[in-house]
């Protein structure tokens, strides 16, 4: 996942933070788990998932799939590199 601006400083390293990720016109609420802080200016990072409805979100978001992060806006993009149920 990448941060295309939104935030003005890193995340916590053992941090996490709730965004909605969107694919097409659907947004899911998920808890997002960064491997390392998350910096402004698109430097990509890993990170887990969790959604707060999984049997809603996970159809949209097979391995593969691109979604934007939005918090009032979009503040960033990723993709789906595994799928753990």
């Amino acid at each position: 996942m990448t941060l295309a601006g939104g935030r003005r400083g890193a995340t916590s390293r053992h941090g996490s933070f709730q965004g909605n990720l969107r694919v097409g016109i659907n947004q899911f609420l998920a808890e997002i788990h960064p491997e390392e802080p998350l910096m402004p200016g698109g430097h990509a990072v890993h990170c887990a998932v969790y959604f707060a409805d999984p049997a809603a979100a996970m159809t949209h978001f097979p391995a593969g799939a691109n979604f934007e992060i939005w918090d009032g806006g979009r503040v960033g993009y990723g993709m789906v590199l595994a799928v753990q149920r």
